[in-house]
């Protein structure tokens, strides 16, 4: 899955547009990875502050997803 992606939130002024790549690959225990890509972004902290992001969009998903096991 590919996107454009432009932050427009509180931590700061509305940046420019990006791209962010997901994939979607068969784990040999089964299930599947995500690897992410966020590429095009403007500054260093940019970066810092979407990996940030991203890693805790991912922690909250994988926590709901454990909820709603069997």
């Amino acid at each position: 899955v590919v996107m454009a992606w432009r932050y427009e939130g509180p931590n700061g002024p509305p940046r420019g547009e990006s791209t962010v790549t997901v994939d979607f690959e068969a784990s040999p225990r089964g299930s599947t990875t995500l690897p992410l890509r966020h590429e095009q972004l403007e500054t260093v902290i940019d970066a810092a502050g979407g990996q940030e992001g991203w890693r805790q969009m991912f922690d909250s998903v994988e926590n709901a997803l454990h909820r709603e096991a069997p």
